[in-house]
């Protein structure tokens, strides 16, 4: 009974037209108006199941992306879809399915390209340039999905770690204001340091930075000024921790609020499209700001959706496969994509899980000699050398699958090097203890372009050769994850449940209103069309009565005068 490409959509008309000419005659009419809800409900209920059976839309209020954006081509017929309905993340549409497209994000979009530099070993995290302030100051930022504040050293930082440029100078840019306490708009929530609003901010490993805030012309990369925007920043006079040991200047916020500089662009009109990119190498790589840049790209972009519109870039992560078997990890919490944080991290449950089916792939020394480093890791590895590099061929094979979505994680990936010896490697997946939740790090983010497309609110993933350095990573590729019915039974009974009763109704229904016509008689007729019938009747004796009145005979007339 589901439809092959579309959802039914019942016409309330059309449904009672045809209840009247099954029931026959002015009673059926009658009474189709008494059973037209049920039958639309059974429609309705019906298209909702098939809905759930494909992935696609109820009700016509979501929709489906019908095309691969971000990968440059334009498609002239069917193309895989890239995303998800938002509603029921279990399903998809099949591939070709009709469906609104959505426009194609390209380079020739994009507002700015941005080089990106470090990495996951030796930094621990990766990062680019940004200017503030007329005449522009030049500072490093960690590009951090996973926050919200950007913040630069002040120039009289006097707890401040020694860093790639000096602080910044409020004194030596003309368009430099501070954000008073007063100003209820940008001082929000409201914390003050004599008269300026300040800010503190903490971080999971232990870090903190404290300041206050201001507002300048502010550019993401060296570009000048015709991309500046008037922006709000933190330039803090306390550092702990990491953030005073770096080498990068501060921190750019980049997860999903108003205040962050992608959204800042957005609300002054200077994006083509509400997206930016992160594509991550071995060492560096690059940011695009408005678009993608598909001439990275080694195999196609594949989205996934947002599973909500909270400060971060949240995903449905259900399980990692190693040599294509799932650890059964049941879930893996709520879960967040975070460039800021090094490694992955899941929950101390799906960790033991991950860890047992590790060890028993490397069981007999198949992956190398074991080297215990650190407690925490699952393994680490003495590998041998190839052409000068790390022979990784006989590590498993690794991928992470989230909702209807399935990326491959090659060893050089999920690995990392920690020390001076070039052949010791650690795996990068690590347990989150104390919390229910992961969070996907830049560590597995490396190869891929990386599309966080708040336009759509979904996620993209797209194998890429990212940085100079890199060569194309052969185990790099992403797919959909197969289509695996986790509809809860629940849902499935009560559904079945809705449509027999329903459908058990309307044939009562219908059954009545037969018995009725064929029992004859108006007495047995609805009201309405007894009244009728005696309408028909009095005028009908109205009529005959007139006609009576004008046929009565009349006498003959007299006879003409004879002629003579």
């Amino acid at each position: 009974l589901c439809p092959g490409e579309t959802a039914y959509r019942p016409s309330w008309a059309r449904v009672r037209i045809m209840v009247g000419v099954v029931v026959r005659g002015r009673a059926g009419m009658r009474s189709a108006s008494g059973i037209t809800a049920l039958l639309v409900l059974a429609a309705t209920a019906l298209n909702a199941c098939c809905a759930l059976g494909a992935g696609g839309d109820v009700g016509g209020g979501l929709s489906v992306p019908g095309s691969v954006a971000g990968d440059g081509v334009g498609h002239s017929g069917p193309v895989p879809i890239a995303g998800l309905p938002l509603s029921f993340s279990h399903g998809r549409r099949a591939p070709g399915a009709a469906g609104p497209r959505r426009r194609e994000l390209t380079a020739l979009d994009s507002v700015e390209h941005v080089g990106v530099h470090g990495g996951v070993s030796p930094l621990g995290y990766f990062w680019a340039y940004v200017e503030i302030g007329t005449p522009p100051q030049k500072f490093s930022v960690i590009l951090d999905t996973g926050s919200t504040l950007t913040a630069v050293p002040c120039a009289n930082c006097a707890v401040c770690g020694e860093h790639m440029d000096p602080g910044y100078d409020p004194a030596a840019s003309s368009t430099a204001h501070y954000i008073e306490c007063e100003d209820t708009e940008r001082c929000s929530p409201k914390r003050c340091k004599g008269t300026h609003c300040s800010y503190e901010q903490g971080y999971s490993e232990g870090s903190r930075l404290a300041g206050v805030y201001l507002h300048d012309q502010f550019w993401i990369g060296l570009n000048g000024e015709p991309y500046a925007v008037d922006f709000k920043f933190g330039c803090h006079d306390l550092e702990t921790n990491l953030f005073k040991t770096q080498l990068a200047d501060g921190i750019m916020g980049l997860a999903a609020r108003d205040n962050t500089i992608v959204s800042v662009l957005q609300q002054a009109h200077q994006l083509p499209h509400f997206i930016f990119t992160l594509c991550l190498g071995q060492t560096g790589g690059q940011l695009v700001v408005g678009g993608v840049n598909a001439t990275l790209h080694t195999g196609p972009m594949v989205y996934m959706p947002m599973t909500s519109s909270s400060v971060f870039y949240k995903v449905v992560f259900e399980d990692i496969r190693i040599d294509g078997t799932a650890i059964g990890a049941g879930g893996m919490g709520s879960t967040i994509v975070d460039s800021g944080t090094t490694f992955t991290y899941i929950p101390s449950s799906a960790y033991r899980k991950f860890k047992t089916a590790f060890e028993a792939a490397c069981a007999g020394g198949a992956c190398g000699e074991r080297k215990s480093v650190y407690p925490s890791e699952p393994a680490c590895f003495k590998l041998g050398l190839l052409e000068d590099h790390p022979d990784f061929s006989a590590l498993p094979t690794m991928s992470l699958v989230f909702s209807g979505l399935e990326v491959s994680i090659s060893p050089s990936r999920y690995l990392y090097d920690d020390t001076d010896d070039p052949t010791l490697w650690c795996v990068g997946i690590l347990d989150n203890a104390g919390s229910s939740g992961s969070v996907i790090g830049a560590n597995v983010m490396r190869g891929y372009d990386v599309a966080f497309d708040r336009e759509n609110a979904r996620i993209g993933w797209a194998p890429a050769i990212c940085s100079e350095y890199d060569e194309p990573c052969q185990d790099c590729n992403v797919h959909h994850a197969p289509i695996v019915d986790e509809t809860p039974i629940s849902i499935i009974i009560g559904a079945s449940l809705l449509v027999g009763i329903v459908v058990f109704g309307a044939i009562a229904l219908l059954w009545v209103a037969y018995k009725r016509t064929r029992r004859g008689g108006f007495a047995r007729l609805p009201p309405m069309t007894v009244e009728m019938q005696d309408g028909v009747s009095a005028q009908q004796t109205v009529e005959e009565a007139d006609e009576a009145a004008n046929t009565t005979e009349l006498p003959p007339p007299s006879a003409p005068p004879a002629t003579p």
